[in-house]
């Protein structure tokens, strides 16, 4: 089974690009083709991707339009990959991430969900989110397709669903819940998996004070979602 990894990108992104790619280029996957394809969006100086990706294959495009949404459905039309893996500069995946979801995709998901972690784990960090880890397994196992949710830093989906039921509206939070839910609703809920084992590592969450930050930033777009 092969896979894209689409990782959206603006010009002043590229120290974090460097980090992510380099979590990409370790992956520990042996199943199939993994190409890496790299969207600039919002304008401003081009990225150097040769530089950054110091003598990887990686693919990049651009457009104009100021949404990683656009950036993310742009990448996906030059993508070849049976599954879309998508995540965003500053998040570093673990290196059995592609395998993760692409497991939750051989028993029978089109839509793969994965966790987020800090970079670093603490105690206190490790005691605080784990109630969003019987969250997330409180919500994939439900019936309901209206607690169903995505993740633009760690999600997969296949190429199949993502031509019937995409592509991403082109706003700027939230498009990954709404295709998460209409796969959902229309579908199955069974189609939309939790992939606890596909792990992507905030840089930017490194202790209890920058995950609220970062949590009340995402709780803002769930509720704009919502509305």
């Amino acid at each position: 089974m092969n896979a894209s990894v689409i990782i959206p990108a603006q010009a002043l992104e590229a120290s974090q690009l460097a980090v992510t790619l380099q979590g990409v280029f370790a992956q520990r996957y042996d199943d199939g083709r993994v190409d890496i394809c790299v969207a600039q969006y919002g304008g401003g100086d081009a990225l150097d991707i040769a530089r950054i990706a110091k003598g990887h294959d990686v693919r990049s495009v651009s457009i104009d339009s100021p949404s990683p949404y656009a950036a993310r459905n742009l990448a996906a039309k030059t993508s070849s990959g049976d599954v879309l893996l998508f995540t965003e500069p500053g998040c570093v995946p673990d290196p059995n991430w592609v395998r993760a979801h692409t497991a939750a995709v051989r028993k029978g998901a089109t839509v793969s969900v994965g966790h987020i972690a800090p970079i670093h784990e603490t105690w206190v960090l490790d005691t605080f989110l784990s109630y969003e880890s019987v969250r997330d397994a409180w919500v994939f196992s439900s019936a309901s397709w209206q607690h169903r949710f995505g993740r633009p830093k760690n999600m997969a989906v296949t190429r199949e669903r993502f031509l019937s039921h995409g592509p991403f509206v082109e706003v700027m939070r939230g498009a990954d819940s709404k295709l998460v839910q209409l796969v959902a609703r229309e579908v199955s809920p069974s189609e939309v998996a939790h992939a606890p084992d596909a792990i992507v590592r905030q840089l930017s969450v490194h202790g209890l004070p920058s995950c609220l930050r970062d949590r009340f930033i995402h709780a803002r777009a769930d509720a704009a979602t919502r509305e």
